[in-house]
């Protein structure tokens, strides 16, 4: 018997390759009108319609390229809103429900309808990482003895050592995007080479200092693993910088202390989307000035700060006045604070930088704009973890994700951060955030 599956529309906004991945293991993909009515009302969606269109493509390549496997429903169930619809369609055929709507998976489920729950799609994600082992190095380099050289820059040895790279990679790695070689990541000191783009070469980048530590006028933050180092090598030598990773990875502390140390002359830029868990917490229903009310936006920001100058939190004087140092001297030399509905109208020139936090939560269109806004010269820094949503912007509208996709990119390095250093209860919350787990 036949294995049909019939994924709902949700899933194809989310990826719309999810149909070829699904293929190999169904036999035919039920594709029902319903389904393709939905699509094409999306098209019109200001965040969706991206999303929409690629889909309607990947299913129209699919059933042009593969025609034995498409089963297109025409026939709609009469009454009923889209849901039922689509139900209906997997009722007459056999077919499973992929969703990830947990109410259509019940109700898939109470009709005898076989369903099978999805969440969020972390698929089709560039990887910037090549793990190797020293024994493989060898083995496919031909050479007893590897050099380990500090610069590859040489048109003939830089072209040699993609060749070899990408033979251990198990792909073709090119020269025009951000990737990083970390040879033997279970030793306490991994060998890490680096590929900028821009030059182009490869760079050997754990034996040298100023990429293993970013010295401010506080204290100096110290890489505590490889990844880190990656993260510092992007900061300071790519135009532009992605690093995402998970709580307490330390995206917001190696970000603030390289933006403290960026330009003496001007302040940084930094902003977050004002995307809220609870309405009361809105920047409109927040007491005083504007910057009273960015204030609790900027919280993790803050602590980053207080971690490099000290904690001077609710020092007090003689005459018991309390002061906030680092508060009201520190934060104003080097940074401005700014809601992201403000970039709209502006331009970011030579020498500016912004940092933008928790992009996560930037929908498509917004994380546009704000991509829109950087001229010659200026720079963007973006931190985020495409799992830390909570619940307030679905995946079919994420930016983050969609760019995430986009990856690689020879004007954006990517840099993800795969340790914590916060206390065990982050392991607790990240399993909070999986929605896998029920």
């Amino acid at each position: 018997m036949e294995k049909l599956v019939l994924i709902d529309t949700n899933l194809y906004l989310d990826d719309a390759n999810i149909i070829y991945k699904l293929s190999k293991n169904y036999d035919k993909i039920l594709i029902p009108l319903m389904v393709l009515k939905e699509l094409d009302d999306k098209k019109y969606h200001k965040d969706l319609s991206y999303s929409a269109r690629n889909a309607i493509r990947a299913l129209l390549d699919f059933s042009t390229n593969y025609p034995d496997k498409a089963i297109f429903d025409a026939e709609e169930h009469k009454g009923g809103n889209q849901d039922e619809k689509i139900l209906a369609s997997a009722k007459r055929h056999n077919a499973t429900i992929a969703t990830k709507d947990i109410s259509m998976s019940i109700q898939a489920k109470s009709l005898g309808i076989e369903s099978v729950l999805h969440d969020m799609i972390l698929n089709n994600i560039f990887d910037p990482y090549i793990h190797v082992h020293m024994n493989d190095l060898h083995e496919v380099s031909g050479e007893d003895v590897f050099e380990y050289d500090n610069e590859y820059s040489d048109e003939e040895d830089y072209q040699k050592m993609l060749a070899i790279f990408s033979k251990l990679a198990g792909k073709k790695v090119d020269d025009d995007y951000w990737w990083f070689v970390i040879i033997n990541i279970d030793t306490n000191n991994p060998v890490i080479y680096a590929n900028n783009p821009m030059v182009p070469k490869l760079v050997r980048i754990d034996n040298q200092q100023k990429y293993r530590k970013i010295k401010t006028d506080g204290i100096s933050i110290k890489a505590k693993d490889c990844y880190q180092v990656c993260a510092i090598y992007a900061l300071e030598e790519a135009p532009n910088t992605l690093i995402c990773g998970s709580y307490g990875s330390g995206k917001s502390l190696l970000t603030s202390a390289y933006a403290i140390t960026y330009n003496n002359d001007k302040k940084t830029f930094i902003s977050r989307p004002n995307l809220t868990v609870d309405r009361r917490f809105e920047l409109g229903f927040l007491p005083g000035t504007l910057e009273d009310k960015l204030e609790p936006w900027m919280a993790g920001f803050m602590s980053s700060l207080y971690y490099i100058f000290g904690n001077t939190r609710g020092q007090g004087a003689d005459n018991s006045v309390t002061y906030d140092f680092v508060k009201e001297q520190i934060a104003k030399k080097y940074f401005d604070m700014m809601p992201l509905d403000s970039l709209q109208g502006m331009s970011f020139m030579e020498n500016d930088l912004l940092l933008l936090d928790e992009v996560q939560l930037c929908s498509t269109s917004i994380l546009s704009i704000v991509l829109s806004r950087f001229g010659e010269g200026s720079k963007l820094i973006m931190t985020g973890d495409v799992k830390q949503t909570y619940g307030v912007i679905p995946p079919s509208e994420n930016g983050l994700l969609k760019l995430l996709r986009l990856m690689p990119n020879k004007n954006l390095a990517y840099v993800e951060l795969k340790n914590n250093y916060r206390s065990k209860l982050t392991e607790i919350a990240n399993e909070l955030q999986d929605r896998s787990i029920t």
